[in-house]
């Protein structure tokens, strides 16, 4: 569960693995990251994106998963709107089985 880090700010920093819905530690890191990030939904406007980036951001540093964020050295955080779509299905093919329509098959 943990690496060899014997310290750290924030519960995702010092776990390599998933979360481990078995433990108490697993449950209270995957429900603080699947809380709401605010009480106002993001509605898709472009003049909002950057708060809702800002605050995604924030739940993945304190969760510890900012490196699924990244694309070819690219952070969706930082450089939204230079990662190409080509760029996310190549991506999406080292988590998960695509079909031949780029769609995510059920395993």
């Amino acid at each position: 569960m943990t690496s060899d880090t014997s310290f750290a700010l924030t519960p995702g920093a010092v776990q390599n693995a998933s979360f481990n819905s078995s433990t108490s530690f697993g449950m209270k890191q995957w429900e603080s990251s699947i809380k709401k990030l605010s009480d106002i939904i993001f509605d898709g406007n472009l003049d909002k994106l950057r708060m809702f980036l800002s605050k995604l951001k924030i739940r993945a540093l304190i969760a510890g998963r900012t490196t699924i964020f990244n694309i070819n050295g690219k952070s969706k955080f930082d450089d939204f709107g230079m990662i190409t779509h080509n760029e996310c299905i190549d991506n999406a093919k080292t988590y998960y089985i695509l079909d031949a329509s780029d769609n995510i098959m059920d395993s």
